[in-house]
């Protein structure tokens, strides 16, 4: 499974940019990645123009080859443009695998860890979806996103502990 072509896309935040790459391969299958950078968007668009070389035409399944391109054979220190758009690569040909297989690209990287992934809205994005999960979230009973205690920057209290904090609020520690 080659990869003949990409393209980008640029979703606009009000303060970042998430970049999407779509890889298309000679079988018809197409693979996604997605990854965002502040303020080198397009100088991550720039760089993978420039450096399309080290993977049009290649295997979607040879990723590691990919890396030692970009690292290695550069003759150079691989910094945060560069890695970004390694990343969008390899993502998007996880996702070709993975769509090639017919099995979830989580399947094919060690399997699952978790049932459930808890998410929230925090506000930083005012769209009218945001409001319709929160109002129909498990907090209510229904699907969607739960609504953290501390609603605004304004009830937040610094140096509040993370035990004054609901379990489910307290901040990851690491650990299964």
């Amino acid at each position: 499974m080659k990869i003949t072509g990409y393209r980008t896309l640029i979703l606009g935040t009000p303060w970042r940019n998430l970049t999407y790459l779509i890889l298309e391969t000679d079988v018809g299958v197409s693979g996604v990645g997605e990854a965002r950078v502040v303020g080198k968007t397009h100088t991550v668009l720039e760089y993978l123009r420039d450096k399309q070389g080290h993977f049009m035409g290649a295997d979607v399944h040879d990723i590691e080859t990919l890396y030692q391109r970009v690292t290695r054979d550069d003759f150079g220190v691989a910094g945060e443009v560069a890695m970004t758009g390694l990343a969008l690569v390899e993502m998007a040909c996880w996702d070709c695998i993975g769509k090639a297989a017919g099995l979830p690209v989580y399947q094919l990287v060690g399997g699952k860890v978790r049932d459930r992934i808890p998410a929230y809205a925090n506000g930083w994005y005012r769209v009218e979806r945001i409001g319709g999960l929160l109002r129909g979230g498990p907090a209510r009973g229904g699907p969607g996103l739960y609504r953290p205690e501390v609603r605004s920057l304004r009830q937040w209290r610094p140096g509040t502990k993370p035990s004054r904090l609901s379990p489910r609020h307290r901040p990851h520690r690491g650990g299964a």
